[in-house]
């Protein structure tokens, strides 16, 4: 993390440290839902495929370090509001609809 943050300082952009408060498997329990919504898009390419097959053997895979930065990156973006289910989407377009401001005249009559 030191050194990533080392060279990027400059990028405009920072490196958050979050010391995840579960273990590895409770993550990945956590994250199914996401992918059983089918809201995770995997574009096919050959870095996709080692986080799909890693994830896939997951616990019983040689290693599970991409699916352990992919769960927490799903948790992230879940917690901070990128990421909806379809239900939440449909709420929130149903609750912009509903809202209409009261229009205000012009000028005073």
């Amino acid at each position: 993390a030191q050194e990533i943050q080392r060279l990027n300082a400059n990028e405009g952009w920072r490196t958050l440290l979050i010391n995840p408060a579960t273990d590895k498997t409770a993550r990945v329990h956590a994250v199914v839902p996401i992918f059983a919504n089918g809201q995770v898009y995997h574009p096919g390419r050959t870095w996709s495929d080692l986080v799909l097959d890693e994830t896939c053997s997951f616990p019983h895979g040689r290693h599970d370090d991409l699916t352990d930065s992919t769960t927490q990156a799903l948790k992230y973006l879940r917690d901070n509001g990128m990421l909806s289910n379809r239900e939440e989407i449909r709420d929130e377009e149903d609750r912009k609809s509903r809202y209409r401001p009261k229009s205000k005249a012009l000028y005073e009559v």
